[in-house]
């Protein structure tokens, strides 16, 4: 059955009557878990566009959740985001949120949806804070939107002109929404509110066709026959009319200013006035910015207040908060008197109310409602739900109860099955289809809450799992796409570090174009020891790899002509030879092993884990399928899981955990700090508390006499799962029947510790966590010899990280601590220079008095550093005053704000690495990167924070700075030997030896050399053609490498067609000079099938080598060629004539079929 089925249960015609009239405004009372169902009710009949305007962005999001499970499927449903900037304060403007509210300013200012054929109504949910922001003005807003369709005529160049002027960036490849890119008579751009970029092909300034296309591999995806155009930011200095920027300007009253502060305010206003971009835009938002969404409401809208008494509470407490924050800037002189705010205030905004749309005041009634004289008034019959709690005898006695009295039942689940099972077993009907049909209805979906109601002379009971079992099951959010595995030559940058195979690593000067003959390529110039320089031919790519190394490690040059680089692979490529025969010899070994097989899941193992609050990522219930299946296997698991904090190794590991106990076995669970290990126990004891298994935990935090007590039970096998440091690793532990063995964070337990590991439960499974993630090649590259599973993708329920980069400032850090603080929350505060630490906490301290404070780095003793960190994650204190030691294992879901100093000197996977030790719970999570003030960025760091501040898992930026994490990783999995084998030859050599090392070994095939690199299938194809991609056709030097790269592989025909077809589709007809180097390729193709060694032209001939001799086959293959071309004993002489492109093609084809036919008769 459909939830809008249930729709029709409520009569809203009176109130619609009322509505039409907009004669006065009502008040309602309605129930607070029935109100997400009396909205979407009332949306379906009403028929019109709604603004709801709740008291805070938490609230907002729950309605929008419920919203979207009611009635996702008859109404639009937006959430309108807080852009949640502290007021008066220099940031870079956060684009997510930004796209967000432009998306949602489109869809309630469009024609009201029951003039337009097939639409639906849209229904915008907003917090009073994101409610009252100033936006740009309506009329501005419409006349700047952009609708093209097919076959419309419109300028090219106007039509990019106008996207520059509303706020688009230009980008060569398109990633994020605000992206436009030119490429002739093809235009990309990504407007907010896309799903998918759309790519404009125009004829002349006719529109001919319109394709969505992927970020990822940039190729098209479907036609479109229309397209919207949005703005790109809700100000930009083209929207300001000058005489209302010139009249701005001379009210600002910079009498409290100094000159310094005067300066970036005049330069900042020049820029605004001229037309150009500036910096930190959010500053003047107020200034050019009048109206809000209110503003965009079509006629026929409805504005409902949930709580207005509530609303007008938090809008008077935002007003004076960001008065206090004026005052004491303009005392400070930090501000100008006069700055207009960014916000309207709750008395413009309730006049704004009253004086347009329709208004319904929802209040959420507990007890009885009584007539208030001055409105119309209406309670609707709606009554609480009962709570069950897990006790389901009660629920089935209480569904028998309503069925004799006639009662509905509606049951909404995200444990829908399990449900009809219950209740088959007590031969209850159940119905998934109609209400109608049955007294009982089953919905798989997740409600924030229950309720009853009398209606039409019937009853219904609403239950949802918040009755049913105590909690309801986190929402999935939209999946991120896999991050594509891109061409390393596409993040190239002049001066970066190039490994050449043969030649060793180089610095990447630039391209150049050199004629040989006939032939003209483009080639890379790479510079090495003693300025020495290298030219590669851009038909051999791929014997060039980017030098990627840990910690942006520079590496050294090599010198052409020696035995140096050739010497530095042998020494590698001996190493890892010796590692992968001992990963294969233990991996051979387990394989002949007996250990515990485990029984299948039992219905304990599949209730537990039904009463998982998250929902499970894919990577996640991948990882757990592959751990059990491991336990069910008779040899024993060793397999390591790896993902970030917080994505959910832990709960692998507890079912894997469960599942042993279940089978009356013990299991060890070894974490590398008394604080981790003290997390792990609080979270087994909740989740295993409805079982009979007891959990206990050996640390320092025990007594003697309790460490004594746990020792013998473990012995004893009274104790089911023993979590401990280091402490569980001692002669006096002694496991009774241990049948697995759980370890966190591997890599921090020394080489003696591991062999008492595996002393301690010598057939037991043995399942490792590590939280750095690991590159894909090593994982590739170790299938087969090693057990690994990732977690690649964050919970779904997690909410993106605000991110502001801001000028250094008391002010902004006191308010970002008071708002963490005041509700609850932790704060990391980081400064990092151990000299000046301490000085950094006691000014906190006198900042902020009712904080407390602790101070943790690296020079401290290490029973000091984990005091503090106990104390910290014991939430003793408020704010960790730390270095970048912010401790990587403990996953700290209450700690939500992140300061960071000076993050003007982190490199960019720093500052990712960082910022993610914050948002690890479903709370809204903040960094601040603060730069000193009127300090001037340089271009690099600028780059670096605005990708930081935009970025998302889709954008280059973060495919960047993975790869150093990553990298990092592998050095951590591999050990430190083989991390100086990756600082020596960089990690994509490095992976590359490793793959072919390990395939060798598992095939048994004879030890693996340095020298073998150089001998993959590489036929030189040297033709009397210009053969390079213009750089009037691809501009972008990225661009045009990463495509000479991938035509360089070893590419099959139907691949290079598709090659082909992605080229024309992304950047229109392809040029001579190109289909040369395509008909290049497709001979080479051709060659590495046909056994031959080399194709080059001799004079007036072209010259076919084969690699072996033809001998007998000779007169065969003449007869074949039918006179095409001469064969020799190694060679095939074919004349070059006006034709001679497409007779070779015909002797290459000949010759391929010709080596099939020889081969099938040996």
């Amino acid at each position: 059955m459909q939830f809008d089925k249930l729709l029709e249960l409520m009569d809203h015609s009176e109130l619609i009557d009322i509505v039409d009239k907009r004669t006065v405004n009502s008040d309602l009372h309605v129930l607070k878990p029935a109100f997400s169902y009396w909205l979407s009710s009332f949306t379906k009949q009403a028929k019109r566009n709604s603004l709801v305007i709740t008291h805070n962005q938490e609230r907002a999001l729950d309605l929008y959740n419920n919203l979207l499970e009611w009635c996702g499927n008859i109404a639009e449903i937006y959430l309108l985001p807080e852009n949640d900037y502290l007021p008066f304060e220099r940031q870079m403007n956060n684009y997510v949120s930004t796209h967000k509210r432009i998306e949602c300013l489109d869809a309630v200012s469009r024609s009201p949806f029951s003039h337009q054929k097939g639409s639906l109504p849209v229904v915008i949910i907003a917090s009073i804070a994101s409610a009252t922001q100033k936006t740009i003005s309506s009329n501005q807003f419409r006349s700047s939107v952009i609708d093209l369709s097919v076959s419309q005529s419109i300028d090219i160049a106007g039509f990019v002109h106008k996207c520059l002027s509303m706020g688009y960036e230009n980008h060569f490849n398109i990633e994020m929404p605000g992206s436009i890119s030119r490429r002739g008579g093809i235009v990309d751009v990504f407007s907010p509110g896309m799903e998918s970029p759309v790519r404009i092909e125009f004829l002349g300034n006719n529109v001919e066709s319109m394709r969505l296309f992927d970020v990822q591999t940039q190729k098209s995806l479907e036609t479109v026959g229309s397209c919207r155009i949005l703005p790109a930011k809700e100000w930009v200095p083209q929207f300001i009319d000058k005489r209302e920027a010139e009249e701005f300007c001379s009210l600002i009253d910079f009498s409290n200013c100094n000159l310094e502060i005067q300066e970036i305010f005049n330069q900042d206003l020049i820029n605004i006035v001229s037309g150009h971009p500036v910096q930190n835009s959010v500053m003047y938002n107020g200034a050019f910015c009048k109206e809000s969404i209110l503003n965009f409401l079509s006629m026929d809208s409805i504005l409902l207040f949930e709580q207005q008494d509530e609303i007008a509470t938090e809008a008077k407490n935002l007003d004076e908060h960001e008065n206090k924050i004026r005052l004491n800037k303009e005392k400070r002189g930090l501000i100008p008197f006069n700055l207009p705010s960014a916000r309207i205030s709750w008395d413009e905004f309730l006049y704004s109310a009253d004086d347009g749309d329709t208004r319904l005041n929802i209040e959420h009634w507990q007890n009885d409602v009584t007539q208030k004289p001055e409105v119309i008034e209406r309670a609707y019959q709606f009554e609480f739900c009962k709570d069950y709690n897990g006790q389901f005898e009660s629920l089935i006695e209480d569904i028998l109860s309503w069925r004799k009295n006639n009662e509905k039942t509606v049951l909404i689940s995200k444990h829908s099955k399990r449900l009809e099972e219950l209740l088959s077993i007590h031969k209850i009907p159940i119905s998934t289809d109609d209400i109608a049909q049955t007294s009982v209805a089953i919905l798989s979906g997740s409600i924030d809450g229950g309720w009853g109601l009398s209606t039409n002379g019937k009853k219904f009971h609403v239950i949802t799992d918040k009755e049913l079992t105590g909690y309801v099951k986190e929402r999935p959010k939209a999946q991120l796409s896999q991050i594509q595995q891109q061409s390393f030559l596409s993040e190239l940058e002049i001066d970066g570090h190039l490994v050449h195979i043969d030649h060793g690593i180089g610095i990447f000067r630039g391209i150049m174009f050199l004629e040989e003959g006939n032939s003209k390529k483009e080639y890379l110039e790479l510079e090495y020891a003693e300025k020495d320089k290298l030219y590669v031919p851009t038909d051999q790519l791929d014997r060039v790899t980017r030098y990627v190394a840990p910690g942006n490690r520079i590496p050294s040059l090599t010198r052409l002509g020696s035995q140096e680089w050739h010497r530095i692979k042998e020494r590698a490529t001996e190493s890892t030879f010796q590692l992968a025969q001992q990963l294969l010899s233990i991996y051979r070994s387990r394989e002949t092993e007996k250990g515990i097989q485990f029984s299948i899941d039992t219905p304990w193992q599949l209730e537990m884990e039904d009463f998982f609050v998250h929902t499970e990522t894919e990577d996640q219930l991948r990882s757990i399928k592959q751990v059990k299946s491991d336990m069910e296997n008779s040899k024993p698991m060793d397999r390591l899981v790896c993902g970030d904090v917080g994505y959910g190794k832990t709960e692998v590991a507890i079912r894997a955990i469960f599942k042993a106990i279940m089978d009356g076995l013990q299991v060890a669970f070894l974490a590398p700090t008394t604080v981790l290990a003290q997390q792990h126990y609080e979270t087994l004891k909740k989740r295993f508390a409805p079982y009979p298994i007891n959990v206990e935990v050996l640390s320092r935090f025990k007594t003697h006499k309790d460490q004594k007590q746990i020792l013998s039970n473990i012995s004893s096998g009274g104790i089911d799962v023993c979590i401990g440091t280091h402490r569980l690793l001692q002669n006096d532990v002694d496991f009774r029947n241990l049948g697995l063995i759980v370890v966190d964070e591997e890599q921090r337990f020394g080489v003696s510790h591991k062999e008492k590991l595996r002393a301690l439960g010598s057939n037991a499974d043995l399942l490792t966590l590590t939280a750095t993630p690991i590159p894909r090649t090593l994982h590739m590259a170790l299938t087969g010899i090693k057990d690994m599973s990732t977690i690649e993708t964050p919970p779904s329920e997690r909410l993106s990280i605000n991110t502001y980069v801001s000028a250094y400032d008391d002010e902004l850090i006191k308010q970002a601590v008071y708002r963490e603080i005041d509700r609850g929350g932790q704060i990391f505060f980081l400064h990092n220079k151990v000299q000046t630490i301490n000085r950094t906490a006691e000014k906190l301290s006198r900042l902020i008095p009712e904080a407390k404070i602790t101070v943790a780095h690296g020079q401290m003793s290490e029973n000091d550093l984990a005091t503090a960190m106990e104390r910290f994650a014991g939430k003793e204190t408020d704010i960790l005053v730390c270095t970048t030691i912010i401790e990587a294992g403990l996953d700290m879901p209450n700690v939500n704000t992140l300061i960071v100093e000076r993050a003007d000197t982190f490199g960019l996977s720093q500052l990712y690495q960082l910022r993610g030790r914050v948002g690890r719970s479903s709370n809204q999570a903040y960094t601040y990167l603060l730069i000193p003030p009127s300090y001037q960025l340089s271009s690099a760091a600028e780059k670096r924070l605005q990708t930081i501040l935009s970025a998302t898992e889709l954008g280059s930026g973060f495919r960047i700075a993975m790869k150093d994490l990553e990298i990092r990783g592998a050095g951590n999995i591999l050990g430190s030997e083989q991390s100086g084998h990756i600082n020596a030859i960089g990690y994509e050599l490095y992976s590359q030896i490793l793959a072919d090392t390990v395939h060798n070994l598992k095939t048994e095939s004879s030890e693996y050399k340095a020298d073998d690199l150089n001998t993959v299938n590489r036929v030189k194809v040297t033709l009397p053609l210009p053969c390079y991609i213009p750089d009037s056709y691809i501009a972008d030097v990225a661009t045009r490498l990463d495509v000479y790269q991938r035509l360089s592989r070893d590419l099959t025909e139907n691949e290079l067609e598709d090659m082909s077809r992605e080229l024309m589709d992304r950047f229109g007809e392809i040029p001579n000079e190109l289909l040369n180097l395509i008909y290049v390729v497709t001979i080479r193709i051709l060659a590495i099938q046909s056994n031959v060694r080399s194709i080059s032209q001799q004079g007036n001939n072209i010259i076919v080598q084969m690699n072996n001799p033809i001998e007998g086959a000779r007169i065969l293959l003449q007869r074949q060629l039918n006179g095409l071309a001469l064969v020799g004993n190694a060679q095939i002489r074919l004349k070059i004539s006006k034709n001679w492109q497409t007779e070779l093609t015909q002797v290459m084809e000949i010759l391929s079929s010709f080596k099939h036919f020889t081969d099938s008769l040996k």
